[in-house]
């Protein structure tokens, strides 16, 4: 027996909307590395998952980190929209996901991060990544998209 399409159902203000599961994907999973002390350097997911991302009415990610060494930075996760798909017009999100490791025996650490307004929600979408550290941290990202029936 394989996974269904079973719809979510939420209600918004007088009216029930049902939201049915169009992809749950790994859109990254990478080792990355922070700055010691300028500004970190900046991780995105891959543009092969930006038009399938782009075509959700929400978006549920699960951001988790994981360290071999002692791990104490965040990790922030920003969302990113265009609908040109060109490097120069993407824009980030009103707000951003964090995950703070703490050390490395707290690890993993989860966070959910839920895109749903329509005014975020170009033809194209992609995810920032950064960690504030001088340290390494596997980064993976699984995005459940839905659309509303």
């Amino acid at each position: 027996m394989g996974v269904q399409r079973l719809p979510i159902v939420r209600r918004t203000g007088r009216a029930w909307i049902t939201m049915g599961r169009m992809f749950n994907l790994e859109v990254f999973n990478q080792t990355i590395s922070g700055a010691g002390g300028g500004s970190p350097p900046l991780f995105y997911t891959g543009q092969e998952h930006a038009a399938m991302l782009g075509s959700a009415d929400s978006l549920l990610a699960q951001v988790t980190i994981e360290g071999t060494t002692d791990v104490t930075g965040t990790v922030t996760v920003t969302w990113q929209f265009c609908n040109t798909g060109r490097q120069e017009d993407w824009q980030d999100a009103a707000n951003s996901a964090t995950v703070s490791a703490g050390s490395a025996t707290a690890v993993p650490k989860t966070t959910m991060y839920l895109i749903s307004s329509g005014s975020e929600l170009g033809a194209f979408g992609r995810y920032k990544i950064s960690f504030d550290k001088g340290e390494s941290v596997t980064v993976r990202i699984v995005v459940c998209g839905r659309t509303q029936s």
